[in-house]
């Protein structure tokens, strides 16, 4: 079964293909012109083929059947029998030798009848009947036998009547059977005939018919081609005008090259451009006409070449030609374009040319004008430093100065006062800070960092820093978390702590009696949102669209209540996309706002992170630090002296850069103040001058004291080998912040500043006492020594090496007692020898030298008095000894 079904599924398969084909072969005939006129001849031929056939085939049998006549030769037997047997009764009754010869002719002209229809080709089909067969047999045996008598003398002729006679009578009967049996056949014979002669006819006039439906179907068809000839010829001519006008309009030059090198167009393009008439271009060898060389040459190449690598070699060439030479002889830049078109004429090589000299012209005044705002924005950038400069230079000798007078004695008023001017000082500040703020973000010279956050620490720091002034206000500030779990982050905490102070504050501002709330939010992607929500008056809706530009206050009367130069919002803004979030609003008049920071691209993280410090002010460093200040401005120097000294600092002033660098080489600071703009050199070339010279400063930290804040520039001081920057205006709390954290390493603790504590304690429990204060003596007369030899003037180059190889020997020495701060300076005493340093300098380090082990050995020997006094009672522990140093 299986089989014979897959037999059938095949046949089917086939039959359907074989369909399939067909059907195919006449979309085809009906598509194609040739093949329907074939068809149609074909089938007309084959048509009129097989009638003509047939009408011939029947008109030559019914033709034959007239011209035998069958019927009159049959019926002309039984007559001439008739006649042969009238002839033997005559002889018989009158015996005349010519009624003798009347009876031979009579038997022959019968004999000739039978003889015909027994040969005659028309008598075959009657034969082909038993009974004629039988009957005509028996006509020829009655011939044979009588026909000796016949041919026999006359006597025996004679004699020979009687019987002849009866035999003739005895084969009437049977000749009479063959002409009716003969008329019954050809009677069928003529009736089949005129049916065959009907049937073709009819078929002829059916075929006629459908020759006639043909022909029209064909005059349709033709008149549909013919139509859709006109319609294609229309859009031929419509598209032949089209690409005519387009090639007369175009400015680019259109030359085509058959394959012939014959040029068959020359666009007006083309004629303008090279000065030359189409008339002397069209219908000439391309190598006679006045055009570029090389682009003869192009497209002589591209007409060469083969067919399968064409368009690789037009493109190459195209790129090539960047120039061409009028019909003048001037050069002219252009763009070239050369492709290969196909046609039935063969290969032709088309050239579309661009003249791009304004082009070239527009590209250079753009260039121009960028390389203009280019030199714009650089104009603005150092304007911008200027400014920075020349606004913050003053305003930190103001606030320095009120910062000083705040802490003399002064009477309510004047405390009064100096907090108005303080709080105006402030105002200033921060509306110089937002105009710079926002032209470096504009500029791109603010760039965002990637650390973890805890958003609820960030929003208790502007809790911190907002809460004072919204209570003067009347109003409520309120920090809320609704972020599960712990809200740690990926971000920029700084520039989220910025915005969200420029929202706070703005808040504050417009709400009177109120309240803030601070809500911190689970956002999308994975990220969060703080919305700042306040009770005040609200913004009125055509001005939610206004809030975020620029030098835009809504209440822009002279009596408005709160202040600003509308710069927060937008700086605020700009903040947030850099962060790649946004800042929205949504405000109902005369019920409060709600600005919304959303950062959905913000990234959870588990990294711990610190706890806000809150608002505590910054303690000044653990110990008095000797300071190099660099500074050109009176006021700023005396007021920068002012603050350090009155944090118990001594201070060391210069004017100028070049006198900084004297200065750091001739003494040992722990810490140098410089500024950047400064007479004879600045701070940043006086830096380098510090850290590349051998010194007691070569390392110390150098503060760069300046207005210019911008990112770039601070980079370039840090380059130049400072360490920090501190921006003006200078706070106290800033710069006692920046002191404690330049020298936490060096800074040692309360009582035992000079030594490290810890390492004083291993000691004494391990060497005890005694070991310890020998030590320490020898290391001082060490000391002693190698002081006394660096002061010698005229030591030689191998005595300084040993110098060296000392000082390196002593500062692992007081080393393990942890007396770092002497250390340090010997090794910078050993890095000088090794490098030669000068005699001044030598002394100048021997001082440095001398002092550090004084304060060493003083407290060394206060922390051993105590030690040994501990140690007098027998049941004082070694726990009881380190917790008592």
């Amino acid at each position: 079964m299986g089989s014979d079904g897959q037999d059938i599924s095949a046949a089917r398969h086939g039959r359907n293909s074989r369909l399939t084909r067909f059907a195919g072969g006449l979309r085809l005939c009906f598509r194609s012109a040739a093949c329907w006129a074939a068809l149609v001849m074909i089938f007309c031929v084959a048509s009129s083929a097989f009638l003509i056939q047939n009408v011939l085939l029947d008109l030559e049998r019914h033709r034959s059947a007239i011209e035998d006549r069958v019927l009159w030769n049959i019926g002309q037997a039984e007559v001439e029998l008739g006649a042969l047997e009238a002839a033997l009764a005559d002889a018989q009754l009158y015996p005349r030798t010519g009624d003798l010869d009347r009876v031979r002719r009579a038997f022959d002209i019968f004999y000739s009848r039978i003889k015909i229809i027994e040969e005659g080709a028309a008598y075959k089909d009657l034969q082909k009947s038993a009974e004629f067969d039988a009957n005509l047999a028996a006509i020829r045996a009655f011939l044979d036998r009588n026909v000796a008598k016949i041919d026999g003398p006359d006597d025996q002729l004679q004699g020979a009547l009687d019987s002849l006679h009866v035999d003739v009578n005895a084969i009437r009967s049977t000749v009479r059977q063959i002409v009716l049996h003969t008329v019954s056949l050809r009677t069928q014979f003529a009736d089949s005939i005129r049916s065959t002669l009907v049937t073709t006819l009819i078929q002829l006039g059916a075929l006629g018919a459908l020759l006639i439906v043909v022909l029209v179907l064909s005059t349709l068809f033709v008149l549909r081609l013919s139509r859709s000839a006109e319609l294609r010829a229309q859009r031929i001519g419509e598209t032949k005008s089209r690409i005519e006008a387009i090639l007369t309009r175009t400015s680019g030059a259109v030359i085509t090259v058959s394959q012939d090198g014959i040029v068959t167009d020359f666009n007006r393009a083309a004629e303008r451009m090279f000065g030359i008439a189409a008339a002397d271009a069209l219908d000439r060898h391309i190598a006679d006409v006045a055009i570029d060389e090389d682009l003869k040459t192009a497209i002589r190449r591209v007409k060469q070449s083969a067919a399968g690598s064409d368009i690789t070699l037009a493109a190459n060439l195209s790129e090539q030609i960047t120039q061409a030479r009028r019909k003048d002889g001037r050069l002219f830049p252009v763009k070239a374009s050369i492709s290969v078109l196909k046609s039935e004429a063969g290969r032709m090589v088309l050239v579309w040319i661009s003249d791009i000299t304004e082009r070239l012209q527009r590209e250079q005044a753009l260039k121009e004008a960028l390389e203009s705002a280019l030199a714009g924005e650089n104009t603005k950038a150092r304007m911008l430093s200027l400014m920075s400069h020349e606004i913050r230079t003053p305003l930190n000798g103001l606030i320095g100065a009120l910062q000083v007078l705040g802490e003399t004695r002064l009477t309510d008023r004047q405390q009064k006062i100096i907090g108005t001017m303080q709080t105006s000082c402030d105002i200033l500040m921060s509306h110089v800070n937002s105009v710079l703020d926002i032209s470096r973000i504009d500029a791109k010279g603010i760039e965002t960092t990637q650390e973890p956050f805890n958003v609820e620490n960030v929003a208790r720091e502007v809790y911190e820093n907002q809460v004072h002034a919204a209570h003067l206000a009347g109003n409520t500030l309120v920090v809320e978390n609704m972020i599960a779990g712990e809200p740690t982050y990926l971000g920029d905490a700084r520039m989220i702590r910025q915005t969200l102070i420029n929202l706070v504050s703005n808040a504050i501002k417009f709400t009177h009696g109120g309240v803030i709330h601070i809500r911190s939010t689970e956002g999308a992607d994975g990220g969060f949102e703080i919305a700042v929500q306040d009770t005040g008056i609200g913004i009125a809706p055509e001005n939610l669209a206004r809030i975020f530009d620029d030098f835009v206050t809504i209440d822009g009367r002279y009596e408005r209540s709160a202040g600003g130069t509308g710069l927060g919002l937008g700086l605020s803004r700009r903040l947030a996309e850099m962060m790649g979030g946004s800042l929205t609003v949504s405000s109902t008049l005369g019920k409060g706002s709600t600005f919304l920071l959303s950062l959905p691209g913000a990234a959870r993280t588990s990294a711990p992170v610190a706890a806000p410090q809150g608002a505590e002010e910054a303690t000044p460093p653990s110990r008095p630090l000797r300071i190099l200040v660099a500074e050109d401005n009176l006021i700023n120097l005396e007021i920068l002296t002012e603050l350090l000294v009155a944090d118990g600092h001594h201070v060391t002033a210069a004017r100028d850069g070049q006198e900084a660098v004297r200065l750091a080489r001739r003494e040992a600071f722990d810490m140098i103040l410089m500024d950047i703009s400064m007479p004879v050199m600045n701070g940043a070339d006086a830096t380098r001058e510090i850290r590349g010279a051998p010194g007691p400063c070569s390392a110390v930290p150098i503060v760069a004291v300046t207005a210019y804040a911008q990112a770039s520039e601070v980079e370039g001081f840090l380059a130049a080998g400072m360490t920090a920057a501190l921006a003006k205006p200078i706070s106290r709390a800033r710069l006692r912040q920046l002191l404690a954290e330049l020298t936490t390493d060096s800074a040692p603790a309360p009582g035992i500043a000079a030594i490290e504590e810890e390492n004083l304690r291993d000691l004494i429990e391990a060497l005890g006492i005694q070991r310890i204060s020998k030590i320490a003596s020898e290391i001082d007369t060490d000391l002693q020594a190698l002081v006394s030899r660096m002061n010698n003037p005229n030591a030689a180059p191998a005595e300084r090496n040993g110098l060296a190889q000392d000082a390196h020997k002593l500062a692992g020495a007081v080393a393990m007692l942890g007396a770092h701060r002497t250390r340090d300076t010997l090794v910078a005493i050993e890095s000088s020898l090794k490098e030669g340093c000068a005699h001044d300098v030598a002394a100048t380090l021997c001082r440095t030298l001398r002092e550090d082990w004084r304060q060493t050995s003083e407290e060394l020997d206060s922390v051993l008095a105590i030690a040994a006094a501990l140690a007098a009672d027998q049941n004082s522990a070694p726990d009881t000894i380190r917790k008592a140093t």
